[in-house]
């Protein structure tokens, strides 16, 4: 991850304020990320930093395809092109889901594990099953 975020502004070959923008949000995102799983437990609001980027970035790539693009609507495509139809997919699929992650550090409530927990976040749930396993 440090070794992305240190490489990636000598990626581009030429520098606009758009690109500036991206290589700063993903270098930033990439040096959190390797926080988060370096000192879990020092950087606590890491690993929710990250899963809010991961929104930010989907929200502007959806918004980028529907309003920006010339590209059209196109029910079925393949999943690997830049579309208006994959970039709404990308944001339902894996951007609301990191938001809720972002602002609950979970994505299950409370009812749906078997149990009122809601003071325990994901990652306690699951070092606790890894014990009774």
């Amino acid at each position: 991850m440090l070794l992305l975020a240190i490489s990636l502004p000598g990626m581009m070959d030429q520098w606009t304020l758009g690109r500036a923008l991206l290589v700063t949000g993903l270098s930033t995102t990439a040096v959190l990320y390797a926080g988060a799983l370096a000192w879990p437990n020092r950087l606590r609001w890491a690993d929710r930093a990250v899963a809010g980027l991961v929104f930010v970035f989907y929200a502007i790539y959806a918004i980028d395809q529907w309003f920006f693009s010339e590209a059209r609507f196109v029910l079925v495509e393949p999943r690997s092109s830049a579309s208006p139809r994959n970039a709404l997919l990308g944001l339902l699929v894996i951007g609301v889901p990191s938001l809720i992650y972002a602002l609950r550090r979970r994505t299950t409530t409370p009812v749906s594990d078997g149990g009122d927990h809601s003071h325990r976040d994901d990652a306690q749930h699951a070092r606790e099953a890894a014990r009774r396993a």
